[in-house]
């Protein structure tokens, strides 16, 4: 399941995860976390900000070095980046009662659905880190009179440690060939993993980043039929699903359409998995088609951004 949003107003492609999401409107050192039910605070809110660690900066990095068994050193591993721990604390002066009440129904441990947490910096776009609670701490201090100060300090955990802005779509023109090329913008500065969604009519088809020169392919033999839809998911773990009718035909959209993974319909030979590189990446479809009408290939993606 994409961590990142998908962008606004598509369809959902999995039943615990809506359509799209929609980044808040925020001022410059506002934050927002919990969806459209959730909770502003920061500059100008009730419930203010006071620090701010783990939104910038590299995540914990997932060494695979090990150590030479009888001599000095060390095998060189792959390093990865793995998941985001984020702390902040808040304060409030007023109104403790009900902004405890606000923060509370906000921030609770969810399950495995990680939430939007968004923020708005001087000169960047709105950016969030998809992230679920770890802990929120309440602190009374009965010296203080009733109503004048309370604190909290909220711990959140991303599993995916980019942060990203509100999610896109491209779709490419038609094209009388069997192949097109889409030229899709990643403004972030990390690379990021797209949702493409192909629409048949479509035998054989082959989704290229040239770019990079990888290919993910399809055997000999695939067909997409006419008005179905297959949803490739880049991110890890790489799934691919078919939408009997659409995806708005899915049966968690109220469709009746029968959906089912078709990984194995990949050249498992052929196929090396790719990513958006930031900047421009010129991406094309090729089919053994006569012909591919506008929006056969769809390219979902959010800029990834590490500060």
């Amino acid at each position: 399941m994409p961590p990142w949003p998908l962008p606004p107003s598509v369809d959902a492609i999995y039943p615990s995860r809506p359509g799209g999401l929609t980044a808040p409107t925020l001022s410059n050192w506002q934050f927002h976390y919990g969806g459209s039910g959730g909770v502003t605070f920061g500059a100008g809110q009730p419930i203010r900000v006071t620090l701010v660690e783990g939104l910038g900066g590299l995540p914990t990095i997932n060494s695979q070095d090990q150590a030479f068994p009888r001599d000095t050193g060390e095998y060189v591993g792959v390093d990865a980046m793995g998941g985001r721990d984020i702390t902040i604390d808040v304060s409030v002066q007023s109104g403790i009662v009900s902004e405890m009440s606000v923060l509370g129904g906000a921030v609770f441990a969810g399950g495995v659905i990680e939430q939007p947490l968004w923020f708005q910096l001087p000169s960047l776009g709105t950016l969030c880190s998809m992230c679920r609670p770890r802990s929120r701490s309440s602190i009374w201090d009965p010296l203080v009179e009733v109503d004048r100060s309370w604190a909290s300090v909220i711990a959140l955990h991303a599993t995916d440690p980019r942060l990203y802005a509100q999610g896109a779509s491209s779709s490419s023109a038609s094209s009388g060939s069997g192949t097109v090329a889409l030229s899709v913008t990643n403004g972030g500065n990390v690379e990021t993993r797209p949702v493409v969604v192909l629409t048949g009519p479509q035998t054989v088809p082959q989704i290229t980043n040239t770019t990079i020169g990888a290919t993910v392919a399809f055997a000999t033999g695939t067909t997409i039929a006419t008005g179905d839809q297959v949803v490739i998911d880049f991110s890890t773990p790489h799934t691919v699903q078919y939408f009997t009718g659409g995806i708005t035909n899915a049966p968690w959209n109220g469709g009746t359409g029968p959906v089912y993974s078709v990984y194995n319909w990949l050249d498992q030979s052929a196929t090396s998995w790719w990513t958006l590189l930031p900047g421009v990446n010129a991406l094309s479809l090729a089919t053994t088609s006569g012909s591919l009408a506008a929006g056969a290939l769809q390219v979902w993606h959010a800029d990834a951004t590490i500060l």
